[in-house]
């Protein structure tokens, strides 16, 4: 994938988009992420605990699509949530309100809380390697400090 996500001429939930129209979406959107999990990978990103998972939520919501990724051996990772917030807009999404909420993450450790980092968002426009570029400038020092 070179281009961004596509725009969403509507509110993706079943309501906005209907079933068929939420499903595109959530299918765009794991497919965004996926390429995104790539450019990841390129960069050593490489551990088995690498996962994309798609929630489809209920009827009024458009769902969502996370994933983690990790370096092998290290205790801190990358988590990215892609969603569409209907709330006002404020620079940081889409006209459609589609943004990417990225953050630190521990690995997940039974009956442990998962310690996390500051909620940081970009827009999902950009080429998933424009993007992984930005998601690494940020939070690579986060990173590094948990290893």
């Amino acid at each position: 994938m070179t281009t961004g996500l596509p725009v969403q001429p509507h509110n993706a939930s079943a309501y906005g988009a209907g079933v068929k129209g939420k499903l595109q979406w959530l299918a765009d959107a794991r497919r965004y992420l996926l390429a995104v999990g790539q450019e990841l990978h390129r960069r050593g990103f490489t551990d088995a605990y690498n996962v994309v998972r798609t929630c489809k939520g209920g009827d009024a919501v458009p769902g969502e699509v996370t994933g983690r990724w990790f370096r092998p051996g290290a205790e801190r990772g990358v988590y990215l949530m892609l969603f569409q917030w209907s709330g006002f807009a404020d620079g940081i999404c889409r006209r459609d309100g589609v943004r990417v909420l990225a953050r630190w993450t521990e690995r997940e450790v039974p009956r442990r809380h998962t310690a996390t980092g500051p909620n940081m968002y970009f827009n999902p426009s950009h080429a998933p390697c424009d993007l992984t570029r930005g998601v690494l400038q940020v939070l690579e020092r986060s990173l590094e400090v948990g290893e």
